[in-house]
């Protein structure tokens, strides 16, 4: 599992085993920064 750091708002930290990529949400969209992680699908984590 994950860890998940919850930076401000809008934005979270997710880190896993070395590789962290960082998702920005907004009112209508949200953008995934650096997802090379082995996530299969980046919906499924818990923010």
């Amino acid at each position: 599992m994950p860890d998940i750091i919850k930076i401000n708002e809008n934005t979270w930290r997710i880190e896993d085993q070395g590789v962290r990529f960082f998702l920005l949400t907004g009112s209508e969209r949200a953008l995934l920064i650096d997802s090379g992680m082995n996530v299969h699908n980046a919906r499924d984590i818990p923010v």
